[in-house]
């Protein structure tokens, strides 16, 4: 005969919903101290996505920076600089920064 097994339900969550970036620019990155943060020109808060040759990383901008006039798109933490352009010695990385 044969025996039959109890079959355990689980629970199956939704995947999380990806965030949609609506808007992209492309240009170079720079590093500095800044303790995790990720300055912008964005409104401190945006939602924001920073691709680099190496991965990206998501989070929220910091705002108050960098000046227009110096040629940089963002100043990105010595941290997120490591995980999407390399090591810092390459001093400045081609990035696409995506924000909602």
């Amino acid at each position: 005969p044969v025996k039959a097994t109890p079959v355990k339900a689980t629970l199956v969550r939704p995947p999380t919903p990806a965030i949609v970036y609506r808007y992209r620019a492309s240009g170079r990155a720079t590093w500095g101290p800044f303790g995790g943060a990720v300055i912008t020109r964005l409104p401190p808060g945006t939602q924001i996505r920073v691709c680099g040759r190496l991965g990206c990383w998501e989070g929220v901008s910091s705002g108050h920076g960098p000046s227009a006039d110096g040629g940089n798109l963002v100043d990105l933490s010595s941290e997120v600089f490591r995980r999407v352009c390399g090591p810092l010695g390459v001093g400045v990385g081609s990035i696409v920064l995506s924000w909602r």
